[in-house]
């Protein structure tokens, strides 16, 4: 991340970072959470983020690890019906996300993910009061939203009707939201007109998403009322790759190919080596850039690239876990076998995942903790610094 920040990009500040997860329960429903709390002092903001179709509150986590790095609280929440195991036992088929997406998206479903987000945001206020100790950092009086895919439209409704929600106490308001990868169609008519916050908006351009939205990314975030809207745009991006999930290599098979919901993407879920169950076993975390060392096949990338996109300093030949030498050679793949095309999906893929990890860090703090050197990053360097990798629009 250093290396990559120091070329103009926005840095930070880096904490060491706990986590728990358990699992809550009411009414007969499961409520997936996930808890990053910085080692930061004092009382720290918080960012509840809500992951997409088929996840679990362990996913996304390329992008709570740096914001909870960066000083805040961040709160996974997942109902589990919608979780990881949902497409394969509830949805018509492991690994075929198209009629559950378009099923999930529902307005029956947006309002039961709206209801249990709101319930588990009062069981964390009611700890929080009680003196829990592990609750104790958390400063409820700066929240920010963030979501991708089902968890985006999820958020959107919860930004659109601020006022009309039972918000549990000490919760003001929700200062800010960033929405990653949202069905399009959720920003129609009088949401988006209600949504009055600071907003940004991560996306790729690409109507494939599961929701199966095809209305132009561009168009609705001009409808949004003016004020703190934010639009980044990822060049040639998949949909998976905004999900900021990050554990095996037919994982990052699916992220740097922008075709891939057409063609392996929806088998990758179905298959063993899919980490939609364990998906916080990634060790990503701070030094989160490793994803280019990810494996394709038995473990072996084609060159390492950095996250400038160029070539490492370290060598091309194997991974961390690729075979010894002379062990397997048959099974394993070397530079030859990969293309010049595959080889800079590769380091495209890692440095926009940099891009979303800088700018949303950015936008969280220059609205949550109103820093003057984020809102002035955002404003006169972002741009810029993005090359053509992806596009940044304000308004």
């Amino acid at each position: 991340m250093e290396r990559f920040t120091s070329h103009g990009g926005y840095a930070p500040q880096n904490y060491a970072v706990s986590s728990t997860r358990e699992t809550w329960s009411h009414d007969g429903a499961l409520l997936d959470v996930s808890i990053s709390i910085p080692s930061a002092p004092g009382k720290r903001p918080v960012v509840f983020y809500l992951p997409g179709m088929g996840e679990g509150a362990a996913n996304g986590e390329l992008w709570r690890r740096q914001w909870a790095q960066a000083g805040y609280v961040v709160v996974s929440m997942q109902p589990k019906e919608y979780g990881e195991a949902s497409l394969a036992n509830k949805q018509g088929g492991a690994g075929d996300p198209g009629s559950p997406g378009r099923t999930a998206f529902s307005e029956a479903v947006l309002k039961n993910n709206v209801s249990q987000f709101l319930w588990g945001l009062g069981k964390i206020a009611d700890r929080l009061r009680s003196g829990n100790e592990r609750y104790a950092p958390l400063d409820l009086s700066r929240v920010a939203l963030a979501g991708y895919d089902l968890g985006a439209q999820t958020v959107l409704r919860l930004a659109a009707a601020p006022k009309g929600l039972p918000v549990p106490s000490p919760v003001s308001a929700f200062r800010a939201v960033i929405v990653m990868g949202a069905p399009v169609a959720t920003f129609s008519g009088k949401v988006a007109g209600d949504i009055r916050m600071p907003l940004l908006l991560v996306g790729n351009g690409r109507p494939d998403n599961p929701a199966g939205a095809s209305a132009p990314e561009k168009s609705a975030w001009l409808g949004l009322p003016a004020g703190q809207k934010y639009w980044l745009s990822l060049e040639r991006a998949s949909h998976r790759l905004l999900s900021g999930s990050m554990s095996n290599g037919s994982y990052w098979s699916e992220v740097i190919d922008v075709d891939s919901s057409e063609r392996g993407g929806r088998a990758a879920r179905g298959r063993p080596g899919y980490d939609g169950v364990t998906g916080a076993t990634s060790s990503a975390g701070g030094d989160w850039l490793r994803a280019t060392d990810t494996a394709y096949g038995s473990g072996q990338t084609p060159v390492e690239y950095d996250a400038l996109g160029g070539a490492s300093s370290r060598g091309g030949g194997r991974s961390r876990n690729s075979a010894p030498s002379g062990g397997n050679r048959g099974s394993q793949r070397n530079t030859g076998d990969r293309s010049r095309q595959d080889i800079e999906s590769q380091a495209r893929a890692a440095r926009q995942m940099a891009i979303v990890a800088s700018v949303t860090t950015a936008f969280l703090d220059a609205t949550v903790q109103a820093s003057t050197e984020a809102h002035d990053w955002l404003a006169e360097e972002a741009s810029s610094w993005l090359e053509d990798y992806a596009q940044w629009l304000q308004r």
